[in-house]
Order: structure tokens, then sequence, then C-alpha cells
């Protein structure tokens, strides 16, 4: 009789094992995607500030290439999103793309860096605006840091559209 007993016992221990493993599995999951979904969020969201400082650079003034609001500060650790617009000036139809690097070389700096590396296609007097989200890492040192921003033609390759554009990140 007693080794019915302990029979049923294990297999109740197991069932109780697997349930809390799948609970917690659950769990984890959707912590990742609320993780996700978070930091989405953050890319996608263009200040309104921003926003409008772009339109007015680039529909009322024209110009080819606009980062306004260029210096920013930001706690290590933390997000700061910049703002960055392309205007086709051209008589055609053009592709372009997006490439952002540290003044000084240093690559590790460049994977604070997130932003859309895909191409773009405007057609004449058509803009685009792109975020740029900044995350330092928790460990670097107070500083400012200098990145550059600028626009390529795709269909020039090799050439730069517009002027290169300084973003200035000071880490506290």
């Amino acid at each position: 009789m007693k080794s019915k007993k302990g029979a049923i016992g294990l297999s109740v221990n197991t069932l109780v094992i697997i349930i809390i493993g799948m609970v917690m599995l659950v769990g984890g999951i959707a912590l990742l995607y609320k993780f996700i979904g978070g930091s989405e969020d953050i890319k996608d969201s263009l200040d309104q500030r921003t926003a409008s400082e772009l339109e007015r650079l680039l529909v009322d003034q024209g110009k080819q290439v606009a980062l306004p609001l260029n210096r920013k500060t930001v706690t290590r650790g933390e997000t700061v999103v910049f703002g960055i617009g392309t205007l086709n000036v051209n008589t055609e139809e053009k592709n372009f793309r997006i490439e952002v690097k540290h003044s000084g070389g240093d690559e590790s700096i460049e994977e604070w860096l997130l932003y859309n590396q895909e191409s773009f296609n405007l057609k004449q007097n058509e803009h685009h605006k792109e975020t740029i989200l900044v995350k330092p890492d928790a460990n670097v040192e107070a500083d400012t840091y200098i990145f550059n921003a600028k626009v390529i033609d795709l269909n020039e390759p090799g050439k730069t559209y517009g002027t290169v554009q300084k973003m200035y990140v000071i880490v506290k």
C-alpha cells in the first residue's frame, strides 16, 4: 500500500514542477515582449519640438539635410533621441541612406546608436524624417561625444547629400 502512495506523490510533485516551469517560461516571454515593445516606442517617438523644427528647416527653408536640436544631455545608461530630416531638391527621384559615425572613429561608441540603416526613396520635393536613438553605456566616462550624421546619395556612390550634421551627446 505504501508503494502506491509514493508513486502518486511522485507523480503529483512532477506535475507541480512542470506547471511552475511553464508559468516561469510564460512570465519570461511576457517580460521580453514588454522590454522589446518599450524600446520600439522610444525609438519611434520623435518629440513634437524636434518634429516641428525639422518641418520648418526642410519645408520652409529648403535645407537638404537638417538635424535641429543637435546638442543633448543624457545620463549614463539612459537614452536620448535626435531627429534628422532629408529633403530631395533634385529634379528626379533618388535613393538615400543615413550613416552616423563617431567623430573620433571609435567603433565601440557607435554601438550606442540605434537608427534605421535601410535606404529610403524620395521623389522630387519629398521629405523624410528619421529618429536616431543614443544610449551611452552605464560605465562610460562623463564627456561630450560628437557624432557625424550624413545622408548618402545611393544614386551617386560615395557622394554625401547635403552637409554633414554634427550631433553632440553630453554624458553626465
